[in-house]
């Protein structure tokens, strides 16, 4: 029996499909060596959201993640962003810290992710979904019901803190609010 040849595009077909890209599978970036107009179309065509052709350098291929993932509303996953700061509250996300008026907060993993994405939405809602999505980036879906123990000990502190608040905006999703408002 003869050998079957197939390209590099037979496993990404099977996750391409239609119903698993619904399911709310990650985002796809086709990383290869063929740089024609066909492979890039193909790749795309059949469900990949970006293709990078090699050589790159990596901060190319950082800028293409976080562009997929602001397109797919899970930024939060790539942690790509710099500091931040909203009223008193300063994020520096390399260094893993948060601090109001340059005063330490200590902060679990999880609880810096929340913080991270209600900061960046500078004030806005963020939706409970996208925030379960930012604080358990591994899980495919994150149980809502996480969030209520987790918000209420990053509340605690902030308020501790002098930070902002985190408002609750039942049935919808959570902003952070100015410590100078309340």
């Amino acid at each position: 029996m003869g050998e079957v040849q197939e390209d590099g595009l037979v496993a990404p077909r099977r996750l391409f499909n239609p119903p698993a890209r619904a399911a709310g599978e990650a985002p796809i970036i086709v990383v290869s060596g063929e740089s024609s107009e066909a492979a890039k179309v193909k790749a795309l065509g059949i469900g990949a959201d970006d293709y990078l052709v090699k050589p790159f350098g990596r901060a190319e291929l950082l800028a293409r993640i976080a562009a997929v993932m602001r397109r797919s509303g899970r930024a939060e996953a790539a942690n790509l962003g710099g500091p931040v700061t909203f009223d008193r509250l300063s994020l520096d996300p390399a260094r893993h810290e948060a601090s109001v008026d340059g005063v330490l907060v200590p902060l679990t993993p999880t609880e810096f992710r929340l913080l991270e994405v209600l900061t960046r939405a500078g004030g806005d809602l963020v939706p409970h979904l996208r925030l379960a999505r930012a604080g358990w980036p591994a899980e495919p879906d994150p149980d809502l019901l996480w969030l209520k123990p987790h918000l209420a000990r990053l509340r605690a502190k902030l308020d501790e803190a002098g930070g902002p608040a985190i408002v609750a905006v039942r049935g919808v999703g959570y902003r952070v609010e100015a410590a100078s408002v309340r």
